[in-house]
């Protein structure tokens, strides 16, 4: 039987009871026969450390969450390697067993110099004239690079492309426009 750790229970985790051995383990331990991790309601915060930590171990297991619905969108844009399960769905028992066994494979993309540039711009909410403003380039562009690195990320709004780019590089307290003027 494999062994899927957990960090908290919840009632869908029973689900779970006929095909695995359920462990309850603190966290940051990852035992080596573990075959999944199943975490409840994690922050965003608690999330990037479990996935940062089991990397460091070397550990290749499938990471499930078990969130709010309305969660699921920032989940899915920060972590695209974690499967989120909404336990309100009517299918949640299916989607936590089918996200239990799989590994979600992610490759992280690799940008251009002006994508780049593009995301490190994006957290500060600036419309698409201020961004072809800042950037020096026109307002299609801007949209061209915001579909392209839809496409790169795999995700599927430009909110979610802000949330990522906010995650991936935290933002500075102060604005852009100050940062730019006085450096």
């Amino acid at each position: 039987m494999r062994n899927v750790i957990i960090r908290a229970w919840h009632p869908l985790i029973g689900a779970l009871a006929d095909d695995c051995t359920i462990r309850l383990c603190p966290p940051f331990s990852y035992p080596p026969d573990a075959a999944a991790i199943v975490l409840v309601s994690p922050s965003l915060q608690d999330l990037r450390d479990e996935v940062a930590a089991a990397a460091e171990c070397g550990m290749d297991i499938p990471f499930a969450v078990i969130s709010e619905p309305y969660r699921r969108l920032l989940l899915e844009a920060v972590f695209p390697s974690v499967s989120v399960v909404d336990a309100s769905s009517g299918r949640a028992e299916e989607d936590l067993r089918a996200a239990s066994g799989r590994i979600r494979r992610y490759r992280k993309p690799s940008f251009t110099e002006r994508e780049e540039s593009f995301l490190r711009e994006l957290p500060y909410g600036l419309c698409g004239k201020e961004l072809s403003s800042r950037l020096g380039i026109t307002e299609r562009s801007v949209r061209r690079l915001k579909e392209r690195l839809m496409a790169k990320t795999g995700l599927v709004s430009a909110s979610q492309l802000m949330i990522y780019s906010a995650f991936r590089d935290p933002v500075s307290t102060r604005s852009s426009s100050h940062s730019a003027d006085t450096e």
